[in-house]
């Protein structure tokens, strides 16, 4: 059982980058929080979640920013999902209060792929008298089906949610098995990605959103229409495998 009077940090899904797709308990936690913590990829490069959050109208507040890098070394991963949690123990411990109240903000929804978790965990480790919670958020690939005007499934269809397989033939099996499959972490795999979407005669039914929800959203209802040299960063796809592309299209 949770100690109510104890420091608390929530983990907050701030939805896919469209500031109105915040939800009002995200909003509210915000507002309330004496300290407000936002991943970034690079000590000298912008959150993307914090400037989010500023767009949604939560200014003013004390923002700490904390780098998860993009590397694969496990072990370097590991250190630093320690020092952040460090550094968020040491900046709660600054506040007068002991029921000090912060959140951390990600993208998308916390429970999906989220650098979160890894706080989340390394703060259990290491501090596990800080209560921790977890408020949902409107997920990447919701704002993506949205943004197609197409449903992901319907009635007993089955649903897979990926990152690119490193051994792109996986996905042969894969699109045997569901009827659509979300595909996360594309990043600079794109073109490979195509051309084995194009071997397997999925292109008319796989679609791409870029950046979806920020303001340089790209949408292409098809795969085909993707131009090679297009980043896959932020990207996410949506193949459609048990369909026509006379389906697709409808």
């Amino acid at each position: 059982m949770s100690d109510d009077t104890a420091a608390r940090i929530s983990g907050i899904g701030i939805g896919p980058g469209d500031p109105e797709l915040v939800t009002l308990k995200a909003f509210r936690l915000m507002k309330e929080a004496d300290l407000i913590f936002t991943p970034k990829a690079r000590i000298k490069g912008e959150s993307l979640a914090r400037n989010i959050v500023e767009r949604a109208g939560i200014k003013g507040g004390i923002f700490i920013e904390l780098e998860f890098p993009m590397i694969t070394d496990q072990t370097a991963l590991e250190q630093k999902w320690l020092a952040a949690a460090a550094a968020v123990i040491e900046k709660i411990s600054e506040i007068a209060s002991n029921s000090a109240k912060a959140v951390f903000i990600t993208l998308g929804d916390p429970g999906i792929y989220s650098t979160w978790t890894y706080l989340q965990n390394a703060l259990a480790e290491i501090a596990p008298e800080i209560n921790t919670e977890t408020v949902p958020g409107i997920s990447t690939m919701n704002a993506a089906a949205a943004a197609l005007n197409s449903p992901l499934i319907t009635g007993r269809e089955r649903l897979a949610l990926i990152p690119l397989p490193k051994e792109l033939d996986e996905l042969d099996t894969l699109t045997a098995i569901f009827d659509t499959i979300v595909v996360y972490k594309i990043s600079s795999r794109l073109a490979d990605f195509g051309s084995k979407i194009e071997q397997l005669g999925l292109s008319g039914t796989t679609s791409l959103v870029r950046r979806a929800g920020l303001p340089d959203e790209e949408i292409f209802s098809r795969l085909s229409e993707v131009k090679p040299e297009t980043d896959g960063y932020l990207s996410t796809a949506v193949i459609h495998c048990k369909t026509t592309q006379k389906d697709h299209e409808k």
